[in-house]
């Protein structure tokens, strides 16, 4: 039977219930969607009925206490899947022993606690990376027709979320014991790692997320992505970096350059543990220095702070760093007011700290990026967009659960972490 055939007799069933189809067509299109979701489900019904014995390994099986587990028969789960509700039947082991029992085809199968499919949770987890969790349930609903309430998506997106960060903690490990991590990446070019910190909405108070971004390009200038997101503090944080790192390369790329902001916690920690090839202080950050030292000296918005930045900014701009921080000690002489002699002290700690990460001119002439907008880009496309929402307040593990999950979709591991069965790990 062809697919013509086919097709015909799905119009004629659906006359057959409901009159002639409708001309106009999302009418159409609504009608004939009812009847092949109908269809399917209970092709899938059949198709789950014909194998009586899912999961069926014997009279016995081995158990992981170390003693063997007895058939105790076939027992019923209804699941909702992404064709409708579905029951099967399948094979249950029982050990006398420990007391424990177990489904194998449930494992096999990838069903994790909740009665959905793999295919609708790995739907609803499709929306819960993007959206609230309410309104990931109502765009569930319109779009498949499938109705999961927003605590089930919650559910089932922290479940699939815990798996992801444990992939994450694996790799970390690795790193701290000096292995190598799994699926590196050849880069054989230039890769770039930016880190920054981004404040997220904890239960107890506003807390820094940490997130490290790698980026490269490739032979034909297209731009490559992978990120790593994690809420605890910068001594858990430096392994998930390297990691992140390795994984894009970092022991086989050409050059790695370490581009960030002035944050202590980066070149203290992170610069010595990747250990990069050349490092470049963010030159936006570093002229929004200049201006707030500006603005003290001599006056927000005034032509002299504007003529006085932009002369330390052409300065910088061509690599005279000498030439700045002697216009700076030479203006902390003349200054009596405590405030203005502070404002210009630190500005020049903070550029004589920095010195090799502040030759502009030499990082522009080997075509080096030294603006770090792809990471304050991701610092809200990657956290802010799905946990800074009105009115939310985050446990610690559970925003952890879903960055985990909406970094593996970012970093385009998607596919792989599914057809792994996360929900049955």
């Amino acid at each position: 039977m062809d697919i013509s055939t086919i097709a015909q007799d799905v119009l004629e069933l659906i006359a057959a219930a409901h009159g002639a189809v409708s001309v106009d067509l999302a009418a159409a299109e609504r009608q004939i969607r009812v009847q092949l979701e109908q269809i399917g489900r209970a092709a899938l019904q059949r198709h789950l009925d014909s194998h009586g014995n899912l999961g069926y390994q014997g009279s016995s099986r081995d158990c992981s206490c170390g003693n063997r587990q007895r058939f105790m028969g076939h027992r019923p789960r209804e699941l909702q899947s992404m064709v409708g509700p579905v029951r099967l039947w399948r094979a249950y082991y029982h050990c006398a022993s420990c007391r424990r029992g177990c489904c194998p085809y449930d494992l096999a199968a990838g069903l994790g606690a909740m009665a959905l499919s793999p295919g609708l949770a790995k739907m609803a987890c499709d929306l819960a990376v993007d959206l609230p969790f309410g309104k990931a349930s109502a765009k569930l609903a319109s779009l498949t027709g499938r109705r999961l309430s927003a605590s089930s998506i919650e559910r089932v997106a922290k479940q699939a979320g815990e798996v992801a960060r444990e992939l994450e903690e694996r790799e970390a490990r690795k790193i701290l014991a000096h292995e190598p991590v799994s699926c590196a990446k050849a880069t054989a070019g230039r890769l770039y790692v930016s880190v920054d910190g981004v404040m997220g909405p904890m239960r107890k108070a506003w807390e820094e997320i940490k997130l490290a971004e790698c980026y490269w390009r490739d032979a034909s200038g297209a731009l490559h992505r992978r990120y790593v997101a994690r809420t605890e503090k910068i001594d858990g944080f430096v392994p998930h970096a390297v990691a992140t790192a390795a994984r894009c390369g970092l022991e086989g790329c050409r050059e790695c350059v370490l581009l960030a902001d002035g944050s202590l916690w980066i070149w203290d920690r992170i610069a010595p543990a990747i250990d990069p090839d050349v490092k470049i202080l963010d030159w936006y950050h570093a002229k929004e220095h200049l201006w707030s030292a500006g603005n003290i000296v001599f006056g927000q918005g005034t032509l002299a702070c504007k003529t006085w930045v932009e002369s330390l900014k052409e300065h910088l701009w061509h690599g005279r760093l000498d030439a700045v921080t002697n216009e700076l000690a030479a203006l902390h002489k003349t200054l009596r007011s405590p405030g203005k002699r502070q404002a210009v002290a630190e500005l020049l700690t903070y550029l004589s700290n920095h010195r090799d990460e502040l030759a502009y001119d030499r990082f522009r002439a080997q075509g080096l990026d030294i603006g770090s907008g792809l990471i304050e880009s991701a610092c809200k496309s990657v956290v802010q967009l799905r946990l800074k929402l009105p009115g939310a307040r985050w446990k610690p593990d559970h925003a952890q659960q879903i960055l985990s999950l909406r970094v593996c979709h970012l970093n385009g591991d998607w596919n792989d972490f599914w057809n792994s069965r996360p929900l049955a790990a």
